[in-house]
């Protein structure tokens, strides 16, 4: 299973800023995969599918940013997914507008 993460701030208050950018793009990728977010977990609004075969979930944690590697854990527990298969979704305040970075990790999954 492949898991996007958009993290953001929940509320009314940050909902069009800059901050919530990775919010904004998951909704993006939900209306173009077809995946609705809406099924409350304990810790993130998710959403499951499938691509070719492949499991996705979708997820806007409900934690604030500074907290958001708890709902991650937490799905990554829930799910059993392997950190290799996740993408998170974040404003980076040290980037100018409208550029992006994407880093990979090398990381080992889990027996």
């Amino acid at each position: 299973m492949k898991m996007f993460v958009g993290l953001g701030n929940p509320g009314r208050k940050y909902a069009n800023s800059r901050h919530n950018i990775g919010f904004t793009s998951i909704d993006e990728i939900s209306k173009s995969l077809g995946i609705p977010i809406k099924e409350k977990r304990r810790l993130a609004t998710i959403g499951l599918g499938n691509i070719e075969n492949e499991g996705i979930l979708l997820a806007k944690p409900l934690t604030f940013m500074n907290s958001s590697g708890e709902a991650v854990t937490y799905l990554i527990n829930r799910f059993h997914i392997c950190l290799k298969d996740i993408l998170i979704l974040y404003d980076d305040m040290d980037l100018p507008a409208g550029k992006i970075r994407i880093r990979p990790y090398q990381l080992i999954c889990p027996s």
